[in-house]
């Protein structure tokens, strides 16, 4: 198949060739020279040079079309069931605490004691009278008829025991000397015996003062008078 390039390089061949025919029939023959000289051939080449040749476009090969590429939809994942455990914590049970043996503050009444007018001196001496009158055959008896004075025990609380002295188990008596007045309220008071323990002396003297008693009597008539109060402590 004749392509435009083939048909340009055999027509630059025709030309060349015509013209160095033309050129050798033109030359003429040296002078001077007998004879004819053998006929030299001169040797002739030549170059054909080429026209680059376009670069033919190759046939576009007609591309597939693409298809699109079909993503599937993702199906969402499934996680495994998350379990929340909550652990039940047993409630505290309430502490058994062992009963503690009760505290009680016993109240003792007085023993009869004979009642204190007046001072020590004077008591003396009226004890001592007394037995004079009884030792002497014909004595005359004291007219005078004296009722001492006596605590209101329903009435009168008992006293609190002390904490710190049941912690370190504390016992004891305490013996209080308390001036009871004509209203039978307490006018004075003072510790007469210790129980060896300074808590338990001060619980005994905290509660009596206010208690109330039955005033004590003179011949029927309300005096004022001291009274022995006893106060015993004891834990069971």
């Amino acid at each position: 198949m004749w392509t435009a390039s083939r048909y340009r390089i055999v027509v630059a061949l025709v030309l060349s060739l015509a013209i160095h025919g033309a050129l050798l029939a033109l030359t003429p023959a040296p002078r001077g020279q007998r004879g004819r000289l053998p006929e030299v051939r001169k040797k002739v080449s030549f170059t054909l040079v080429a026209r680059p040749s376009l670069p033919v476009p190759l046939p576009r090969e007609e591309l597939a079309p693409v298809k699109p590429r079909v993503t599937e939809p993702l199906s969402p994942q499934v996680l495994p069931e998350v379990r929340t455990v909550v652990r039940e914590i047993p409630s505290p049970q309430p502490l058994r605490i062992p009963p503690q043996p009760v505290s009680v503050a016993t109240i003792v009444p007085a023993p009869p004691v004979v009642p204190i007018i007046g001072s020590a001196q004077e008591v003396v001496s009226i004890l001592k009278e007394a037995e004079t009158a009884e030792a002497v055959p014909g004595g005359v008896a004291p007219t005078e008829i004296i009722r001492e004075a006596r605590p209101l025990y329903q009435h009168n609380p008992p006293p609190v025991y002390p904490g710190k002295a049941r912690k370190r188990r504390q016992q004891g008596t305490v013996v209080l000397e308390v001036r009871v007045g004509v209203d039978g309220g307490v006018a004075q008071i003072r510790l007469h015996q210790s129980s060896g323990h300074d808590l338990l002396d001060r619980a005994a003297m905290n509660a009596v003062r206010d208690w109330r008693f039955e005033p004590g009597t003179k011949n029927g008539r309300a005096v004022a008078m001291p009274v022995l109060v006893p106060v015993r402590f004891e834990l069971k």
